[in-house]
């Protein structure tokens, strides 16, 4: 029975916020199987309703696919986070209280190989009051005079963005579509200051595809309504025009950005970044 329990990490949760795990793996033949054929290794984490909870995975060897079920039999799923076929994740906030498993497999029956799983829990979301009124709020990536400082109140949350190049290059023998090229961002900056971001990018020219994949910690602080990343580890990983796959560590760094944050399509709110004066990226809050 591959089933590792984690219930050591509720109890490190009662403590401090954001608790992290990293658990290095490997799907092999004689783990336990799921219907389809596909090996799976189990974990189990303690929750507590309204706990926020994260489940990275990501593997070189093998399509990963994620799971996590509820005590309740309730589950979701993830496979190709952000169009990766290297990454799946998991991001939740728990609707009810006791043992959950987060199970690592594969998309495709009787794939094997070494894997990558970060959980990482927090405690129960802090509410932070409203800011004070000070007047409407600028639309549109510029940040003119006219546009009020952000604040931490206002950029505190979950942001999630991709943008999608209109280049789109195709075999010239068999006229078949390369993978589509583009970024996909998530950046969560806490109520405590700490902020994870995580980014993927994909790009095929010809006979030259890349997928590069950054995921990097530290805190944050809003100074005179910018955005500044102080941070403190981080990791990239991919592979670069077909080379062998690489996996390095990121050093500290710190990242200025200009922020507006401003209402977006559906009412949903956006967050702007730009660097220098150039558009950066934009955001929107995640659920």
């Amino acid at each position: 029975m591959t089933t590792r329990h984690l219930a050591a990490i509720g109890l490190l949760l009662a403590g401090s916020a954001g608790a992290q795990t990293l658990h290095p793996g490997s799907l092999q033949a004689g783990d336990d199987r799921l219907d389809g054929g596909e090996w799976v290794d189990s974990y189990r984490v303690e929750l507590r309703a309204g706990q926020p909870f994260e489940a990275d995975l990501t593997s070189s060897d093998f399509d990963p696919y994620l799971i996590l079920r509820a005590p309740s039999g309730a589950q979701e799923e993830n496979d190709d986070y952000l169009g990766s076929t290297m990454h799946a994740r998991i991001v939740t906030t728990a609707a009810e209280t006791g043992t959950y498993t987060v199970a690592v497999t594969s998309y495709a029956a009787g794939e094997t190989g070494a894997y990558r799983l970060e959980i990482e829990a927090g405690h129960a979301p802090v509410v932070t009051p409203p800011p004070p009124t000070r007047g409407p709020v600028a639309s549109g990536p510029s940040r003119g005079p006219s546009a009020p400082a952000a604040t931490r109140a206002e950029i505190a949350g979950h942001w999630v963005g991709g943008s999608v190049t209109a280049t789109q290059y195709r075999d010239r023998d068999t006229g078949a579509s390369a993978p589509t090229n583009g970024i996909g961002t998530t950046l969560d900056l806490g109520a405590d200051g700490t902020y994870r971001q995580t980014r993927v990018m994909n790009q095929t020219t010809y006979g030259c595809t890349s997928t590069v994949h950054v995921d990097e910690r530290g805190t944050y602080a809003v100074e005179n309504g910018d955005l500044v990343l102080h941070r403190q580890s981080g990791r990239s990983w991919g592979q670069v025009c077909g080379g062998a796959p690489y996996d390095r560590t990121l050093e500290p760094e710190t990242e200025r950005f200009a922020v507006t944050v401003a209402p977006g399509r559906g009412g949903v709110a956006t967050l702007t970044r730009s660097q220098d004066g150039e558009f950066f990226d934009e955001l929107e809050r995640g659920s």
